[in-house]
């Protein structure tokens, strides 16, 4: 699974400005009205959000998000363990409440 897999499966959204698009990451900015089909695209391929808005990232969370802006109180996090990469999605709700940006996160799990 890569971050470009990701965003393919968004392509039924009304998608505001695609930033960035690699197999590692990628970013895009939607319209907050897309929020709950985004989120059900998100829940079929990731399982629940880790965190969410009111819900405490947990110090993992902080941790893996860290190089990619951080998790906060406020955004959206859902993460998922595959094969041999950790996939990361946050969502970031812009202040003006009609925007939210997607990011989109593929790590190398560390062999144990």
């Amino acid at each position: 699974m890569t971050a470009k897999d990701i965003i393919k499966k968004l392509d039924k959204l009304d998608i505001y400005q695609q930033r960035q698009a690699a197999d590692n990451y990628a970013e895009i900015v939607i319209f907050n009205k897309e929020i709950f089909l985004c989120a059900e695209i998100m829940e079929e391929l990731m399982g629940e959000p880790v965190c969410s808005e009111g819900i405490k990232p947990t110090d993992q969370d902080i941790a893996d998000t860290k190089d990619f802006g951080g998790i906060f109180n406020e955004q959206t996090l859902y993460k998922k363990d595959f094969d041999r990469t950790r996939v990361l999605v946050m969502f970031w709700p812009w202040q003006d409440g009609e925007h939210i940006t997607l990011k989109v996160v593929c790590l190398n799990k560390q062999e144990d």
